[in-house]
């Protein structure tokens, strides 16, 4: 339900800001507020999140980030929307470590890669099903209604939220009640950052990847390698198929065989996909590289979260998943404004080489990272 909700917002947000008189730039500028909420806030959600427990913080983070959804078209001034983006990012945040918390803590140890790929699966499809609603409502509505459609979807999500907790309070194994244990000696913060090596590059280079391809693939798909605007609107929806078909599979593999070996495998082969990308000629031969790339380099995030259930013990989990998020946020908002220089200064193949050198240094914290390979205790 989240995912729907983001899904329908950010297919109308730069369309509403531009019609309010915002620039490129100052769209670009407001985006960049947003995942300055996420890494600001990741850190002390990880902690409230320890203290109160996942279930008490998640409904808020719901109502929180409904509340600055439908406030957004009713602001005025450039200053007042970019402190509802940043707590639109603030509230996220909370929602996603809450989740996530919850999911490590409730899976078995041999559960843990499939549960974090069918949550990236979820708000995929999410992501996938949002803007095609504001579509079908954008002929009745106005654009400023769709986001209290939005804002709406997002109550309800905690509506749901707050329905199932008793539910999950019952069922809940002693060893997953991560709030019960918030009152043992917590780690330093240093010592998360030990066990989580392989987790906090794979995901902090993921953002990264994620933000420089959907700014500057069009750019280079349309300048450079002369496609039609229709052709290279269809890539991005290719990239998404092969991650969404292949993250279930990427789930159970991890669990069969461990996250690390199939996140170290998955990369190799995704660095061959963004190598061969720059010397395809054939559109057809763009699309099975693009498909191999989303199919393979999406699944460091589901699977650098599942490590986290092997490297911490679960009243850390929240701290671990804080510090992870803050490190995709990061990712965010460093991915344009390097790589729109590396674009800049050395066009297409410097942007795929870097790309892939960033991947490459995933692979090789992979291998040497020893941190995770003992379960917590």
């Amino acid at each position: 339900m989240l995912g729907s909700a983001y899904g329908s917002t950010l297919a109308i947000l730069s369309l509403y800001l531009h019609g309010r008189g915002h620039s490129a730039e100052s769209i670009g500028a407001l985006a960049a507020w947003y995942a300055l909420g996420i890494v600001c806030a990741s850190i002390p959600v990880g902690s409230v999140v320890r203290r109160f427990g996942a279930r008490a913080v998640m409904p808020v983070a719901l109502l929180g980030y409904a509340l600055v959804t439908a406030l957004l078209p009713r602001v005025h001034g450039e200053g007042a929307v970019a402190l509802l983006r940043a707590l639109d990012g603030a509230f996220s945040v909370g929602v996603w470590v809450s989740a996530e918390t919850t999911l490590l803590a409730r899976s078995r140890p041999d559960q843990k890669a499939s549960v974090t790929s069918l949550y990236a699966v979820a708000l995929s499809v999410g992501y996938v099903l949002g803007p095609l609603g504001a579509r079908l409502l954008g002929g009745a509505l106005t654009i400023d209604r769709l986001f209290d459609v939005a804002a709406i979807v997002s109550v309800l999500a905690a509506a749901v939220a707050l329905a199932l907790s008793p539910i999950e309070r019952r069922d809940e194994r002693d060893e997953g009640d991560v709030s019960a244990s918030a009152s043992a000696p917590a780690m330093s913060l240093w010592a998360v950052v030990r066990r989580l090596p392989t987790s906090i590059v794979a995901v902090f280079v993921y953002g990264y990847f994620q933000s420089a391809l959907l700014l500057f693939l069009p750019l280079y798909l349309t300048q450079e390698r002369r496609l039609s605007q229709a052709a290279t609107i269809q890539l991005p929806a290719v990239f998404a198929g092969g991650m969404l078909l292949f993250s279930p599979v990427v789930g159970r593999l991890g669990d069969r065989v461990g996250p690390r070996p199939v996140l170290r495998v998955a990369v190799a082969v995704g660095l061959v996909a963004i190598g061969l990308f720059a010397q395809l000629t054939s559109y057809w031969a763009m699309c099975v590289a693009v498909f191999v790339a989303g199919a393979t380099l999406t699944a460091a995030w589901p699977l650098g979260l599942a490590l986290q259930g092997h490297a911490l013990p679960p009243r850390e989990y929240s701290r671990g998943n804080s510090l992870v998020n803050a490190c995709y946020a990061a990712g965010l908002v460093l991915g344009p404004p390097l790589a729109s220089r590396v674009f800049r200064l050395g066009s297409g193949g410097a942007l795929f080489g870097h790309l892939g050198l960033l991947w490459l240094a995933v692979l090789l914290v992979s291998l040497v990272d020893r941190a995770e390979r003992t379960p917590a205790r």
